[in-house]
């Protein structure tokens, strides 16, 4: 039946001069669904509601009446077949121009959005690399340092320093023992051992702990404390106490007494102010890199 309803199809078509090449442009339907139907070959094509779509569309062209053209059809046409996909001869042009220029701008915002995330990744590792630590211009992280003996103490006594005050005797009494004689209360002494080049040398007299007080007063700056040890005039670094990075206007004090000597590598030495035992060190007059070894002599036990 389904042959007999396609080779009147085709009679149709010849009838008003059209090929399949004609009918396809016309209906958009692929040419092998229309041989298909035309053989009677009605498995080929995808799903009932194509087949009658496809059938009506033919009859329509070839000039025969569609309605009862699919009626026929449907009276052969099994009543379980569900529908299937089906795929034109043509795909929509505007519809891939579309997509691929949709996908053109997605690409596009994904590199736009990869570079600003380098850039705001360079400029942070920037900023923050200002406030650490110089690589590179530490030559006594692990080593160790030659350093002078310390001056007599005629030759110190005829030497002023800035921020090394010498420490005021204690009141006599003179109520009634004019005649005896007062005694000096000790207090810790800051003694500038070496005041020049990359590295700077104190020793704290008197004190049996060393209070070391940091403020960031006009730039942030990055700090190292760490302990050391003095042996032949040469300093030999030990472990760190702790690395800090102060803000502007941020303070630290560390309280240290089981270390003979201590280590101070301030990243930015003019940028804060320095006390030890609450004398000031001259911190403005200090180069960039500097390293400031504090060696501490307690007081002698009466």
């Amino acid at each position: 039946m389904s042959a007999e309803l396609g080779e009147m199809l085709r009679r149709a078509r010849e009838a008003k001069g059209l090929t399949l090449e004609d009918l396809q442009e016309r209906t958009k339907i692929q040419r092998r669904y229309l041989e298909a139907i035309e053989r009677g070959d009605l498995h080929v094509l995808p799903g009932h509601f194509y087949t009658r779509a496809f059938v009506r569309r033919y009859a329509e062209m070839v000039g025969l009446d569609p309605d009862q053209i699919v009626q026929q059809y449907e009276a052969i046409l099994p009543k379980t077949e569900e529908p299937a996909p089906v795929s034109t001869i043509t795909q929509s042009r505007a519809s891939r121009r579309r997509a691929m220029a949709a996908g053109g701008w997605t690409v596009r915002v994904l590199l736009y959005a990869f570079v600003a995330l380098i850039v705001v990744v360079l400029v942070l590792a920037w900023r923050h690399g200002t406030n650490t630590a110089p690589e590179g211009q530490d030559p006594f992280q692990n080593g160790t340092v030659q350093i002078e003996p310390p001056p007599s103490s005629d030759s110190q006594a005829a030497r002023t320093v800035p921020g090394s005050p010498v420490a005021p005797s204690a009141p006599t009494d003179q109520v009634d023992k004019p005649d005896q004689p007062s005694e000096p209360v000790a207090q810790p002494q800051l003694q500038p051992v070496k005041t020049d080049g990359p590295t700077w040398v104190y020793v704290v007299k008197g004190a049996d702990r060393l209070t070391i007080a940091v403020t960031a007063s006009r730039e942030r700056c990055w700090l190292q404390v760490r302990k050391a040890e003095e042996a032949g005039g040469r300093f030999r670094n030990g472990a760190v106490i702790e690395e800090v990075s102060l803000a502007r206007g941020q303070s630290k004090t560390w309280e240290i007494a089981d270390a003979a000597a201590i280590r101070l590598r301030p990243g930015n030495a003019p940028g804060v102010d320095v006390t030890i035992n609450g004398v000031p060190l001259p911190t403005t007059d200090m180069p960039q890199p500097v390293t400031v070894y504090l060696k501490r002599e307690t007081a002698p036990t009466p």
